[in-house]
């Protein structure tokens, strides 16, 4: 189920593609930069956004695994997005946050450079992503827009947890 307009996030992990729904809908996304580069994830899937945290590293982790945070009480593993999207990664400033998500289950935060806005955008300017990226990145951009005059890839955050863990498990 995709968040519309008018419709308020109780965030979790709702999946699904934003070119399934009907032109005239309105979709709410988390709008944000790394790598130099600006993505977007729909609201629905971003549970908070928080900033950076003192992050412990653990030994025996690989990029793009940075460490652990606490999270009330809770232990969030924290993955560099730019890592995860196989994306030049470099250092964070104040404006990095970690977005905050529940995948299968499980609560993971991914640290962004920076979160530009939450923007709603039409249903109908949402197209395919492009043709000329390669067959990984096309399953974790799923989707591209372009809102205030920049280029967007709407990301699918199933496919880039997925990508990530499978980072993080290579030898």
């Amino acid at each position: 189920m995709q968040l519309i307009k008018g419709e308020k996030s109780e965030g979790g992990s709702r999946h699904g593609n934003p070119l399934n729904e009907t032109p005239d809908d309105a979709l709410t996304f988390v709008v944000f930069s790394t790598a130099g580069e600006t993505f977007a994830i729909n609201v629905a899937e971003v549970k908070e956004i928080i900033r950076v945290p003192a992050i412990t590293w653990v030994p025996g982790s690989r990029d793009p695994v940075r460490g652990v945070i606490n999270l009330r009480g809770s232990v969030v593993p924290v993955i560099d997005l730019a890592g995860a999207l196989l994306l030049a990664s470099g250092e964070k400033g104040p404006e990095a946050r970690v977005l905050i998500v529940e995948r299968k289950g499980d609560v993971i935060g991914f640290l962004v450079e920076r979160v530009m806005e939450v923007a709603e955008i039409s249903a109908s300017a949402i197209e395919p992503s492009l043709r000329t990226l390669g067959d990984n990145e096309k399953k974790m951009v799923c989707s591209q827009t372009t809102h205030r005059k920049a280029l967007i890839g709407i990301l699918d955050m199933e496919s880039v947890s997925d990508a990530a863990q499978a980072l993080q498990g290579a030898s």
